[in-house]
């Protein structure tokens, strides 16, 4: 999917007959699509990935490399746990 153009306004089918400048174009004009992320997500300091936070012993982890997080307001962090101890409906 990299280096396609995409309809975003209605189908989200690929466009052809594209030219490479008017790609260079949009990727100019930051109108490209970003990979989502998920909601409460949070930056690791040790391997840099995003992501939701795992809980453990009421300890918010990286679920990648298990460190713990030490990045996260307080307030931030107690709205993460309610996240995770809700669930994943809302995310």
């Amino acid at each position: 999917m990299l280096n396609l153009t995409m309809c975003i306004v209605d189908c989200g089918n690929v466009i052809t007959g594209i030219t490479y400048f008017l790609k260079v174009q949009l990727k100019t004009l930051n109108q490209t699509r970003k990979p989502a992320k998920p909601a409460y997500s949070v930056r690791c300091d040790k391997c840099k990935q995003e992501t939701l936070p795992k809980l453990d012993n009421n300890t918010l982890l990286c679920p990648c490399c298990n460190n713990k997080h030490t990045n996260i307001s307080k307030p931030f962090e107690i709205l993460i746990k309610a996240a995770i101890a809700k669930g994943n409906q809302d995310l």
